[in-house]
């Protein structure tokens, strides 16, 4: 098969996004395939034992299908070219709308499903993936049919919305068989693999990662622990705001760094009063806590080099140097100078640098010190020569980064 080695890395990325994928036949049942997914709401249904060739019909090669079923669950199929086993690639179910609240509940009623269970089909609901019509998934799927049927040698098929496609028939009696607990542990099992993968992605430092795995963060897609959507909202936030600081202390970034962030969002979490407000500020965890691992990990230090990062950061204002260093950690300068950078790959002087770069930045950007003000808290005397090393790392002086990001605070949103 001349296309495995694409096969697979478009197989492991879908399961990587949490997108149902699964390479089959046409002879497979329609229980093997696609029932699993809906294990929670359905009882038998006269669809599980067809197979999936009798199910969806005659499907042609060199066509890319997609259909779309009255749940509004997407699934995009088609048949793979050179083989004769598994030759069906099965992708889905995923949403390409955002449905609100009263939609879903609207979408449950008009499947025939009971009352008693709208709250946990919303909780189901929210864990299906949500690939909007400009994913780069649905690119992906594209240029990987390019890849096995030449470019453009190929049709696109969108199927009309069909009642099997899938069970979107369910009767007020099969509803009412639906195992509750069933359902409620599915979606569990979803929201609990969902948080593995965010805090694996904060201790690992993945910022692409993390942004990706951002674009599912809504309000609706937590568990509903309280009847204020607010104070639930910032009851998760202050669960995400322990986890992540565990992971990115697991991703060997010191405590030093991480109390004072963590308190930081305490309070900001505590003052937020408006529920956008705590999504965005669920996405500022996210995003500071990944960033603190790419930037203070020293998860591959030894420890005397762990405790020179970290005099280091914690003493950017005071005069350092090598050897003071060295004294501290009772170890010749020599010795600290080839496992720091055996360490880091850098040397304790660019290391000090940067911190101290990275000081002045945040002074500039948060304060009115004047800039000799600034050079001092960042461990430098002469101002002409803290000018200089900013430039040098930047490629502008001190003043003109301070109007620059001002500038960029004040430009209207749009």
């Amino acid at each position: 098969m001349f296309y495995r080695g694409e096969l697979e890395f478009l197989q492991d990325t879908l399961s990587r996004t949490r997108v149902p994928v699964l390479r089959t036949n046409m002879q497979a049942t329609v229980a093997d395939v696609i029932a699993p997914t809906f294990s929670g709401f359905l009882s038998e249904h006269p669809a599980f034992s067809m197979t999936i060739g009798d199910y969806l019909g005659r499907l042609e090669q060199n066509t890319l299908y997609r259909s779309t079923d009255l749940l509004h669950f997407s699934y995009i199929y088609f048949l793979l070219p050179a083989v004769t086993e598994q030759n069906l690639l099965f992708i889905g179910p995923f949403v390409s709308e955002q449905q609100t609240e009263g939609e879903i509940l609207s979408i449950a009623e008009s499947a025939g499903i009971s009352p008693r269970m709208h709250k946990p089909f919303q909780d189901f609901y929210a864990s299906i993936n949500y690939i909007p019509q400009s994913s780069p998934i649905l690119l992906m799927i594209e240029v990987f049919c390019d890849r096995i049927w030449g470019k453009g040698n190929y049709v696109r098929l969108d199927a009309a919305p069909d009642s099997r496609l899938l069970f979107s028939n369910l009767s007020a009696k099969n509803a009412d068989e639906i195992d509750a607990s069933l359902v409620d542990a599915m979606v569990v099992d979803q929201r609990y693999a969902f948080e593995n993968e965010l805090l694996q992605a904060v201790s690992l430092g993945q910022t692409h990662r993390i942004e990706h795995l951002m674009d599912k963060i809504e309000p609706k897609a937590f568990e509903s622990r309280t009847q204020d959507p607010l104070r639930n909202m910032k009851n998760y936030c202050i669960i995400m705001n322990t986890l992540f600081r565990k992971a990115a202390e697991k991703g060997g970034v010191h405590p030093y760094h991480l109390h004072r962030i963590s308190t930081n969002f305490a309070t900001e979490i505590e003052q937020c009063e408006v529920l956008s407000n705590a999504t965005e500020l669920m996405r500022s965890i996210f995003r500071t806590y990944t960033r603190l691992v790419r930037t203070y990990s020293s998860v591959n230090c030894c420890e005397h080099v762990r405790r020179a990062l970290l005099t280091i950061e914690s003493n950017v204002s005071s005069s350092l140097s090598l050897v003071q260093i060295a004294d501290s950690l009772q170890i010749t300068p020599t010795h600290l100078a080839r496992i720091f950078h055996r360490d880091t790959g850098k040397t304790v002087i660019e290391y000090i640098h940067e911190c101290r770069i990275r000081q002045a930045k945040h002074l500039l950007q948060t304060t009115a010190l004047q800039i000799q003000t600034v050079a001092q808290h960042c461990g430098m005397i002469d101002v002409q020569y803290f000018s200089k090393l900013f430039k040098a790392h930047t490629g502008i002086t001190p003043r003109q980064y301070r109007e620059q990001t001002q500038s960029r605070r004040k430009e209207p949103r749009a």
